[in-house]
């Protein structure tokens, strides 16, 4: 199964080489390799395949953190972030990468009409963004913490009280 599209594949060499490492497997070999210096007690699970695939089928309020590195196209990457609220336990972390401009920090309409592409400068900033990225982090979650394009959001517990109105 192809981790581009045949229109993301001639944008350009980016696209490329990582599908070709992606049908090599190194990445996921490196993902492996990696997941066995992880404490003991500590558990991964992993599943391969297409988000829209993968995540309808796993349960709801399970997971203590999810880390969202995907489509960087707006509507597969809001999918994403809204699959990953259903995911997470309340007090649990969402976070992902890819996140170098949030939304606040350029135009909105700029955001929404590059929402299908990559990566591209953005007009007045001195760096590239994800716009689909920034656009869909953005409405899921509005601003969150950001370091370096690294991004992380608690899912707060509901506030329960015994007080009367």
């Amino acid at each position: 199964m192809p981790y581009f599209s045949k229109k993301q594949l001639q944008q350009g060499a980016n696209f490329q080489l990582t599908a070709t490492l992606s049908g090599l497997d190194i990445t996921y070999n490196l993902f492996l390799h990696n997941t066995r210096f992880v404490p003991q007690g500590v558990k991964i699970d992993h599943m391969r395949g297409l988000s829209v695939d993968v995540l309808p089928y796993l349960k709801e309020i399970s997971f203590d953190m999810v880390y969202i590195d995907g489509d960087h196209a707006y509507e597969s990457a809001l999918f994403d972030m809204l699959m990953a609220q259903k995911l997470v336990k309340p007090g649990g972390l969402i976070c992902g990468d890819d996140l170098e401009v949030q939304a606040a920090e350029c135009d909105l309409a700029f955001l929404e009409a590059n929402r299908t592409l990559d990566i591209l400068p953005v007009p007045d900033l001195k760096r590239n963004c994800h716009p689909g990225v920034s656009l869909a982090v953005h409405e899921a979650f509005g601003d969150v913490s950001a370091y370096h394009g690294f991004w992380v959001m608690r899912k707060w517990k509901p506030v329960v009280t015994n007080r009367s109105p």
